[in-house]
């Protein structure tokens, strides 16, 4: 559950201008990786997460 969260902030704020490269270095991931985020949040929603 708490991944889903951060991936759901990680999409809004990307969405809210934030680039993906500052996303993935405050969560610890790789750019690749916030990509797939906001990917699958535009085909599957929140529930995609």
């Amino acid at each position: 559950m708490e991944q889903q969260w951060n991936r759901m902030q990680g999409v809004k704020m990307v969405r809210s201008g934030w680039r993906v490269g500052d996303v993935a270095k405050f969560f610890g991931v790789s750019d690749r990786a916030v990509f797939g985020w906001v990917a699958t949040f535009g085909q599957l929603g929140q529930n995609g997460l």
